[in-house]
């Protein structure tokens, strides 16, 4: 089965949340940066999910990085 997965790494520190997201099926590469928030992450991340089936993310494993986990990631 041929899924449309964004696959999405987010770089985090506290001036601002980096992230890249590549789509399995096009091959499609998207960039971003927002405010270091969750509400701003949520809208960034929400966006990828208007353009493919399902997002797989990965995070920085800092204490920053698993702050966004255990808020709306997990």
């Amino acid at each position: 089965m041929n899924t449309n997965i964004f696959f999405i790494a987010i770089d985090v520190d506290d001036k601002s949340f980096h992230g890249c997201g590549v789509n399995k099926m096009t091959g499609e590469i998207k960039e971003f940066a927002c405010k270091p928030t969750i509400g701003h992450l949520e809208k960034k991340l929400n966006g990828f999910l208007q353009e493919s089936n399902e997002v797989k993310i990965c995070y920085e494993a800092t204490y920053l990085g698993f702050s966004p986990y255990n808020i709306i990631l997990r």
